[in-house]
This record gives C-alpha cells, sequence and structure tokens, in this order.
C-alpha cells in the first residue's frame, strides 16, 4: 500500500467524482468569477483599504458607515448576494444572479466604472 500511494496509485477526488477523473481546476469552483470583483477592485481604487483579516462584509459596512463613497449605501446588498454566489453550496437562481450582476454593472456605471480590463457587461449572465 505504501509504494503503491509514493508512486501517486491514490489521489483525492471529490464526493461523488468518478474513479480516475481528475480533480477540476480551482477557477471552475462554484462562485468563481463574480461581478462582485470589479466593484471590490473600483472601491480598492478610492475608498479606506481593507484591513489585514477583514471581511468584505465588514469592509463594505465600514464604507457604507463613513460616507465617504458615492453609492455606498447600496454595496451591503451587493456583498449579502455575492456571499451566497460564492459560499452558499446552492449558489444563486436565476434571478439572484441576475439582480448581483446587473447591481453590479449598475453601480459601476453611476460611481465610477470599470477598471481597466474588468468591465463588467449590461448583458444578462450566461447560463449555468
Amino acid at each position: 500500500w505504501l509504494f503503491w500511494r509514493v508512486l501517486g496509485g491514490w489521489r483525492a477526488r471529490a464526493p461523488g467524482a468518478a474513479r480516475g477523473a481528475p480533480p477540476g481546476p480551482a477557477a471552475a469552483r462554484a462562485g468563481a468569477g463574480s461581478p462582485f470583483d470589479a466593484v471590490a477592485a473600483a472601491l480598492a481604487a478610492r475608498a479606506p483599504s481593507r484591513a489585514a483579516g477583514e471581511t468584505v462584509a465588514a469592509w463594505v459596512g465600514r464604507i457604507a458607515r463613513d460616507g465617504q463613497v458615492p453609492g455606498a449605501a447600496a454595496l451591503p446588498a451587493l456583498v449579502a448576494l455575492h456571499y451566497r454566489h460564492r459560499f452558499d453550496p446552492r449558489g444563486l437562481d436565476a434571478a439572484g444572479a441576475a439582480a448581483l450582476h446587473r447591481g453590479c454593472a449598475d453601480w459601476l456605471a453611476r460611481h465610477g466604472g470599470a477598471p481597466a480590463g474588468r468591465a463588467v457587461s449590461r448583458a444578462a449572465p450566461p447560463s449555468a
């Protein structure tokens, strides 16, 4: 058994994955590529920086309370959708995904636009 294990005969796999199926890439995980990432990048350029260990929700809450960034009052609702998109095993339903995508695109259009290379389109999110 030890010889087999050392030579690579055993690979960790996700529950329910077929034997011999290679593990999926990290980028393919549920919630990767959230539209909120562009909002966070725009905030990082104009808001007080995020403290070490500070969650996105705490950071956005602090920005909203300070009132220094226009439109910050709308951000906690987007963070809640972003968290569901990223961390809820069920993810977002179609309406929730559309609300997250539309909310992020609208916020970026009204309050500073998307940083270079991270544009968020107003088109509907891709269907899964």
